[in-house]
């Protein structure tokens, strides 16, 4: 755990030493918790921000295409202000000691040109894989090599390495906020103790990162495991291994719409558990379609549930003043080729044929734009919404100087 003496001496020794001088990083004064800028996301403007993640299809159409630069430019017009760029550890070096610089700054070029706030995912532990260089895996690439855990020494000194240069070319091309693993809690079910190590390595590379720029924040998005999931234990201890609070949310339909009370109470346990810090939404997403299974109690979507679920919840984010970013998940629908890796990826787990079919139904309905036809749904309009009446327009002030 990361309250735990151990930890609290490591604090108080580090106060003692920035108020005493003795201790240097790099020419600055090593600053306190309390003292860290990136705890009130200084990068970020003032007020909440609303984006999009655009999709992960490889296939999407000329046509497609069109209507989705059409979406962001209509989206940059009615005051979208941030953007949320996703890459691997694995993008930046692929193997040990081998970095990719240049692919960084390709990658936050046309956002920052935009003059978007970005949010940057560089992911270690995700949902469903271990995005890790080769040699610090096993060789099948699905578990760390032997005797390894998320808070090895090895791995956070290799990790800190490449912090040590993305984060000079993350700030310089608007970077507010840096996020090293999403829903990394699913690697629970394999490991108990994955997440006590895993958020070890958070808080190292955390307190590494502000050495080199205190203005950054650090954080991982966590699933809402820790509320649908208590004793499991490890959700109390989040919010004190990052700068701000970040996490997932989906809304579900029933037989009568959809299932505001649930989702309200999952949204009110993860507030609780952020022990006042800045929040932010990574993935805020609800379903059109599904094929349902009975035996699958997530089967009811449609549009109007879709629609119903963003109402609610730019509605409720705009009254709670801490939630300071979220990211509609997702742009566009997944593709018959997304379909079928999904539907692969499935196979291997204990569901049953139809169970993995109404879960890739339901995967597939959470865009906002059909791949088919390439058609807005109608919840297109509750974002555009709420990007002219209740959100932050973009400020010069998203970007860092040059």
């Amino acid at each position: 755990m990361l309250k735990n003496n151990r930890h609290r001496v490591f604090s108080f020794l580090m106060i003692f030493l920035s108020l005493t001088g003795a201790f240097k990083s790099r020419g600055r004064e090593t600053k306190t918790p309390l003292e860290i800028p990136a705890h009130k996301l200084p990068l970020l403007p003032q007020g909440q921000h609303l984006g999009y993640i655009e999709g992960f299809n490889p296939d999407n159409s000329p046509k497609l295409r069109k209507v989705m630069d059409g979406a962001f430019a209509e989206s940059i017009r009615n005051g979208m202000s941030v953007a949320r760029i996703q890459m691997d550890w694995t993008d930046l070096e692929p193997i040990k000691g081998v970095y990719h610089r240049k692919k960084l700054a390709e990658r936050l070029r046309f956002a920052h040109s935009k003059g978007l706030a970005i949010y940057l995912l560089l992911c270690s532990a995700d949902t469903d894989s271990l995005n890790y260089p080769k040699d610090l895996l096993d060789k099948g690439g699905t578990r760390f090599a032997k005797g390894l855990k998320p808070d090895a020494p090895v791995i956070v000194a290799r990790y800190k390495s490449v912090l040590d240069w993305a984060i000079p070319i993350a700030k310089r091309h608007g970077v507010y906020c840096i996020s090293v693993g999403n829903e990394p809690d699913t690697h629970f079910e394999n490991d108990s103790t994955f997440m006590t190590h895993f958020l070890r390595f958070v808080s190292a590379v955390r307190d590494h990162a502000h050495t080199i720029d205190s203005d950054i924040a650090i954080t991982y998005t966590s699933n809402c495991d820790p509320v649908t999931h208590p004793e499991r234990g490890y959700g109390k201890d989040i919010a004190d291994a990052v700068d701000i609070f970040c996490f997932n949310l989906y809304g579900y339909g029933d037989s009568a719409g959809f299932d505001r009370k649930a989702t309200e109470e999952t949204l009110r346990g993860m507030l609780a558990l952020s022990k006042g810090k800045p929040v932010q939404i990574q993935e805020l997403g609800c379903s059109s379609i599904c094929n349902p299974d009975r035996n699958w109690k997530f089967h009811k979507s449609s549009y109007k549930i879709q629609s119903q679920y963003f109402d609610w919840a730019f509605k409720r984010i705009k009254s709670t003043k801490r939630i300071r970013a979220a990211y509609v998940f997702q742009l566009v629908e997944n593709s018959p080729y997304i379909d079928k890796w999904y539907a692969k990826a499935f196979a291997g787990e204990d569901m049953s044929a139809d169970w993995v079919k109404s879960l890739c139904s339901w995967l597939k309905g959470l865009g906002l734009i059909r791949f088919d036809s390439a058609k807005k749904k109608p919840a297109w309009k509750e974002f555009m919404k709420a990007l002219k009446n209740n959100y932050s327009k973009k400020m010069p002030s998203a970007t860092p100087k040059q």
